[in-house]
């Protein structure tokens, strides 16, 4: 897989796993997601002016990914690209995540809607006890988390301890708040 496609496909992969973890998912179904061009480029590295510049260069994504079988459909919608993962695509990304639990045991933890901020800590202290936490002053939440190796987890993790609740962002969408 071309390297400047990784950031892109594990933030799809990811987010169709939170969304199964969170909601469930019943078998021979597509999920879909959606990105708008800012966020294309910053996974991409890149800077396409036009959503059909994008386009085109998402092409060799496809072409990469959907050998020998469709995995990943992307097309424009609305202004926000449109990323459809087949269900074979979601069995794939099913079975990526049996090995990479934190995702599930931070959304486990939420579920409970009754965590501390030791609790919090000590689920990212399973993984690497190099992260980062930053009390801030936002109306949504109260402490942000993340790893400082971001080969682990390259996510915030915003959480409001009064109503237990999360927030996950990449750092583009956290700096747009």
């Amino acid at each position: 897989m071309n390297q400047k496609f990784c950031r892109l496909l594990n933030s799809v992969n990811s987010t169709i796993y939170e969304g199964i973890v969170k909601i469930g998912y019943e078998r021979n179904t597509s999920i879909s997601i959606y990105y708008d061009l800012g966020l294309l480029n910053y996974l991409l590295d890149s800077g396409y002016q036009t959503a059909s510049e994008c386009l085109t260069a998402l092409e060799e994504l496809l072409t990469e990914l959907n050998a020998p079988e469709e995995l990943l459909i992307i097309r424009l919608a609305k202004q926000r690209f449109q990323f459809t993962v087949t269900s074979k695509g979601v069995e794939k990304i099913m079975c990526q995540y049996e090995n990479k639990p934190f995702l599930k045991d931070i959304i486990e933890l939420a579920r409970t809607h009754k965590f501390t901020l030791l609790d919090v800590k000590q689920v990212f202290e399973r993984y690497d006890s190099e992260y980062l936490i930053e009390e801030v002053n936002n109306e949504e939440f109260q402490y942000v988390f993340s790893f400082k190796d971001k080969s682990i987890d390259e996510y915030m993790y915003c959480f409001n301890l009064n109503d237990c609740y999360y927030h996950r962002l990449l750092p583009y969408d956290y700096e747009r708040l």
